[in-house]
């Protein structure tokens, strides 16, 4: 007899009854596992991958793909478009570096013009927008300005999201059009071609995004080195509170991770094989700039005010990041009686300064007050008043002479 079969005749009858079950409690569990439905897996996640210049590719969660503005291989500015597979293109306008719909796999249907489209799980609305200056003839001005809507998961909001193309400054119209976004692709680079840096801002406060993502600018290492008329976002990034760079070049999509609504949070994403720059080199001009400040402070001590705003102005245009710089700036130009112009530079000081530096800061929204006084707008005066008390640094008896303002307005006499 097989040993096997040997040990199992030695079994007393109550071991081979235990035996029995329990090989036909495996038989049962297995059929049963076999049986049942696989689990189900997590909802796929909406995403935008940033690819260079102003193409973007938009991952539905129910995994349509959508192509925006992809951009003509081996044209200006220098880009290989990637291999791209989609179901529907976007093209804001007819111009190489936006309307390479044909490039893309997948024969997919375009999108183009002012209408709406709705699609499974998502709505592409285009609005009638009008092509910035440089290079707007060529294309008669002719600009669409998207609103691309995601549908949420089963009872959560959906996102919103933006893309200007090669839109000019913002208009009322388009404004109250799109409304608040959760995600903003604003033209910008340092030449300000399609934008310029006050317009840029005038998009980001008119549509309060959660999220900005810069676009249509060179990128060091991808673009030709020497292309013109195009610079990098370096400089208008550093100016940005609460800016940073993202080393992926896709960012997830879902109300619940964005930030806060209105946060106004800049993040620029990175293309593979992008050059970054050093972020232990020193700014440009930022010697030449420190340089033209302590000219102009000690101009300022002599009283040579004229020769003191000529060196603050010098000194800005080289480093546009210094808040004290464009304080003292703002009140030079009060000083002058050109309230117009001080409120200009003091609103540039409030933004610079944030909440890194609330002692600048405060000196500016003092200022600000005093100018909007002498323009004769009382109540946005009062506002920046209460906003130096809110800030509570009296260094400079700022909260003591924003209080006296409040009971008396400025005045030059």
């Amino acid at each position: 007899m097989p040993r096997a079969r040997l040990a199992l005749a030695a079994l007393a009858p109550s071991a081979m009854v235990a035996l029995t079950m329990a090989a036909l409690a495996v038989v049962v569990v297995a059929a049963a596992q076999a049986a049942a439905p696989a689990p189900a897996l997590a909802p796929a996640r909406a995403t935008l991958r940033y690819l260079g210049h102003s193409c973007f590719q938009i991952t539905t969660a129910g995994g349509e793909l959508l192509v925006i503005d992809p951009y003509a291989g081996g044209e200006w500015p220098g880009l290989a478009l990637p291999y791209l597979h989609a179901d529907w293109v976007l093209v804001t306008h007819e111009h190489w570096d936006h309307n390479a719909w044909r490039d893309v796999r997948g024969k997919p249907k375009r999108i183009q013009g002012a209408g709406r489209v709705t699609g499974k799980g998502f709505t592409v609305t285009g609005f009638a927008g009008r092509h910035a200056p440089t290079g707007g003839e060529s294309v008669q001005f002719q600009n669409t300005v998207f609103l691309i809507e995601l549908a949420g998961a089963a009872g959560k909001a959906g996102v919103r999201l933006c893309h200007l193309g090669d839109n000019g400054p913002m208009t009322e119209e388009l404004r109250s059009q799109l409304g608040p976004v959760d995600v903003l692709m604003l033209p910008v680079d340092g030449e300000n071609r399609v934008l310029t840096y006050d317009q840029a801002r005038e998009w980001i406060d008119a549509l309060s995004p959660r999220v900005v993502i810069p676009m249509h600018y060179r990128l060091p290492g991808l673009s030709l080195e020497q292309i013109q008329g195009i610079g990098t976002i370096d400089d208008w990034l550093a100016r940005q509170a609460g800016s940073s760079r993202l080393p992926s070049d896709t960012l997830p999509l879902d109300v619940a991770t964005l930030s806060a609504p209105g946060a106004r949070q800049v993040l620029a994403l990175t293309v593979a094989g992008q050059r970054l720059p050093d972020p232990n080199a020193p700014a440009p001009g930022s010697a030449e700039a420190a340089s033209a400040r302590r000219e102009g402070e000690l101009a300022a001590a002599k009283g040579d005010l004229a020769t003191a705003l000529q060196q603050f102005e010098k000194a800005a245009a080289l480093d546009p990041g210094d808040a004290v710089v464009l304080e003292k700036i703002g009140f030079l130009q009060l000083g002058a009686r050109r309230p117009d112009r001080a409120l200009e530079f003091f609103e540039k000081s409030v933004e610079v300064a944030g909440a890194k530096d609330p002692r600048g800061g405060s000196l500016a929204w003092l200022g600000a007050g005093m100018a909007l006084d002498l323009l004769g707008r009382r109540q946005e005066a009062i506002a920046a008043y209460k906003k130096v008390i809110e800030l509570g640094v009296n260094e400079d008896h700022q909260v003591d002479e924003a209080r006296g303002h409040l009971e008396s307005p400025y005045t030059e006499d």
